[in-house]
Formats: C-alpha cells, sequence, structure tokens
C-alpha cells in the first residue's frame, strides 16, 4: 500500500517538477547552428551571464531543435533581437545544467 502511494505521488508532483517556465530579459550574445545531428539543426543561442532560470541556474545556452513546432520563427526573432540589442526571454525547460530547451521566445 505504501508503494502505492509513493507511486501515486511520484506522478502527480512529476509535471509540476518539469513544467516549463520563463527566463528573466537578457541579450543574446553569441547564435550557433549544429548540423550534425540526424540531418536535423540545432539552433543555439548564448547568454554571457546565464539564462538565469531557476531550474537551470548554471544554463549559459538555450536551444531548439529544427523539427521542433515554430523553431524557424524562434530562430528569426532571436537574430533580430540580436541585430537590433534588444532583449529576450524565451520559455522552457532544463535539458541539463548547461542548455535551456526552448518553447517558446519573445522579444521585448
Amino acid at each position: 500500500m505504501f508503494k502505492t502511494f509513493l507511486a501515486g505521488l511520484f506522478f502527480i508532483a512529476w509535471p509540476l517538477s518539469a513544467s516549463a517556465e520563463w527566463t528573466p530579459a537578457a541579450f543574446v550574445d553569441k547564435i550557433e547552428v549544429d548540423t550534425d545531428v540526424d540531418g536535423l539543426a540545432i539552433y543555439y543561442f548564448h547568454v554571457q551571464s546565464g539564462w538565469g532560470a531557476a531550474s537551470c541556474p548554471s544554463a549559459t545556452w538555450a536551444r531548439i531543435q529544427s523539427d521542433a513546432i515554430g523553431s524557424g520563427a524562434v530562430l528569426s526573432l532571436l537574430m533580430q533581437a540580436r541585430a537590433m540589442g534588444v532583449q529576450v526571454t524565451v520559455e522552457g525547460q532544463c535539458a541539463s545544467p548547461g542548455f535551456f530547451t526552448i518553447s517558446k521566445a519573445s522579444m521585448l
């Protein structure tokens, strides 16, 4: 019975720990594209001071894979923000200690 309780608690709490979050506003200082990933591209966006996401405090890179819905729009928006010197914020999830995976982006 206790194991069933723990399993239920895990499945209730797990989505909360994996929820998306917005980063604070930041200036993108570097953009890189990796085209060596199973025929897909991954777009990387660097912020020198870090993206500042609470779940990923040491992440200085945010990324989105080219087959993700809207990835071209995210790439375009973040490239334009970089060229204009405008701050951006992104929504996503911590993928590893150094990377934040993007699901949405906003230019401020």
